[in-house]
């Protein structure tokens, strides 16, 4: 999802990975490791990784290494960071492990799992696992949660099963219908939430959740910089993960 590594079921897998192919395709074509292999063919970059994975899981430097035996004129590392995003991969574990080193060796999903990714994943179900979670929304929030083109037309196509809402500025929002509306005199309790929670990357106006300057105090040139604390539903501060109070800050002045 959004060209990270995300911690999901292997049903999930399955159905997820394939839906987001078209985005990783089109953003590994303009980062770095992306241009420096633009002269190589893309259907054979992706069955060369497959193929890599022929004798069973690789390290990274691994990878990068078998792919650059198949293209020699090539920098493995740029090789490892394009190709990665072809085929399904899964990090196998143990990884993330709390204040130890875990290294990273990769697999193919299909062989690790033990059944191959959908070849007919449903758009429509992934629309309604979002809108259950965040909505109403409008298409723009479902894109920038899932930055999958096109769903403006695949709400239009379920709109048997929405209802309508107008947000304060006029924007249209849909929802499931049946789902209940939160309360807006519902108290919202002091919550820390991490650098990249759903929070923030489930909607394309966050101005509801946050000010402009304390929007740019999180934002870094990758995302978000710290973990949040937010205070009646708005973000008030950021800071380090750490136990020692002075190492938070209010977002801004």
């Amino acid at each position: 999802m959004r060209g990270t590594i995300h911690f999901v079921s292997a049903a999930d897998c399955l159905e997820l990975r394939p839906l987001v192919q078209g985005m990783l395709d089109k953003q590994n074509r303009t980062t770095p490791f992306g241009k420096h292999n633009a002269d190589l063919d893309y259907d054979e970059l992706a069955a060369a990784g497959r193929d890599a994975f022929a004798d069973g899981p690789l390290t990274p430097k691994a990878f990068g290494l078998a792919l650059a035996e198949r293209f020699p004129h090539h920098d493995a590392n740029h090789l490892y960071n394009s190709v990665r995003t072809m085929p399904p991969l899964v990090q196998l574990p143990p990884r993330g492990m709390w204040k130890g080193p875990a290294a990273q060796n990769y697999e193919m999903a299909e062989r690790w799992l033990g059944a191959p990714p959908s070849v007919r994943p449903d758009i429509h179900e992934l629309v309604r696992r979002y809108l259950r979670a965040f909505g109403p929304a409008t298409a723009a929030d479902v894109t920038t949660w899932s930055r999958i083109t096109g769903m403006r037309e695949v709400l239009v196509a379920m709109e048997d099963e929405l209802v309508t809402y107008e947000d304060e500025s006029g924007r249209r929002l849909v929802d499931l219908e049946g789902l209940d509306l939160a309360d807006p005199d519902l108290p919202a309790p002091v919550r820390l939430l991490g650098e990249y929670d759903n929070l923030f990357l489930s909607h394309a106006d966050r101005s509801r959740i946050v000010d402009a300057d304390n929007k740019s105090a999180w934002m870094g040139p990758n995302g978000g910089t710290a973990r949040t604390i937010f205070i009646d539903g708005r973000l008030e501060a950021c800071g380090a993960l750490s136990t020692d109070a002075s190492s938070w800050r209010p977002s801004a002045s």
